[in-house]
């Protein structure tokens, strides 16, 4: 029995390995609920509209496509970006955000577990990935499942394995993969419109806790290893 997290990477394992279909169980990767959950009250800094990207930055998750979002977004004083983590990419997200002169990006080294969760509480939206690799497109990132459990609202890129989970512009909003001024749209999109933001943190939070946490997983691989043993 092999287990995976996407029918996407399924597919994969079948067309480059011709491993049958059928050995592969479905499990979501999803996020541990025990450490995100709901932050109780959103810190806003006066009217700041406070945008989070965290992870490690690679191709998977195109962070030049948030930069260009930022620069398209340079003159909306209210909007900006904190993106948390570190990796090869970095120096060039720096270096095109110098580029760019722009002064609404910070960049955050890796946080621990802790403060990572106080800045996903404070977020008005979290992003999740936007590149175009393979591995990318055919998975459902942690971030995403970790955002929702924190029921925040989330944008990210568009890809068959997250429309085959999630209902966009119900429980997440997708835009085109490294397309910036698709992201930027998207995320002017929520800013002006609060009640879609709320109403997509709370079904995708719903979603989450019905089918994502860490029970509801675990009854998963119950039902997966009961099968195998009989």
């Amino acid at each position: 029995r092999l287990i995976q997290d996407t029918a996407e990477y399924v597919t994969w394992f079948q067309k480059t390995y011709g491993i049958p279909c059928d050995r592969f169980r479905l499990v979501p990767t999803g996020a541990d609920d025990t450490i995100f959950m709901p932050a109780t009250q959103v810190t806003r800094e006066g009217d700041l509209f406070r945008i989070v990207y965290y992870g490690t930055f690679i191709p998977n998750h195109s962070v030049v496509t948030i930069i260009e979002a930022a620069n398209l977004l340079k003159h909306e004083n209210a909007i900006c970006f904190e993106l948390i983590g570190n990796g090869p990419e970095r120096e060039k997200a720096l270096k095109l955000t110098a580029q760019y002169g722009l002064t609404n990006i910070k960049f955050i080294e890796w946080l621990d577990k802790k403060d990572l969760i106080a800045h996903i509480g404070r977020a008005q939206v979290c992003l999740g990935a936007f590149g175009t690799t393979h591995q990318s497109l055919m998975t459902i990132q942690n971030k995403i499942y970790e955002a929702m459990a924190m029921r925040r609202p989330l944008i990210s890129g568009d890809s068959p394995a997250v429309r085959e989970t999630f209902v966009n512009g119900i429980e997440i909003l997708l835009c085109k993969r490294e397309d910036g001024a698709s992201l930027a749209e998207a995320i002017m999109k929520l800013q002006q419109n609060p009640d879609l933001r709320e109403r997509m943190a709370k079904n995708s939070y719903l979603r989450f806790k019905d089918e994502f946490g860490q029970a509801a997983i675990g009854q998963r691989y119950v039902k997966h290893l009961r099968e195998i043993v009989g």
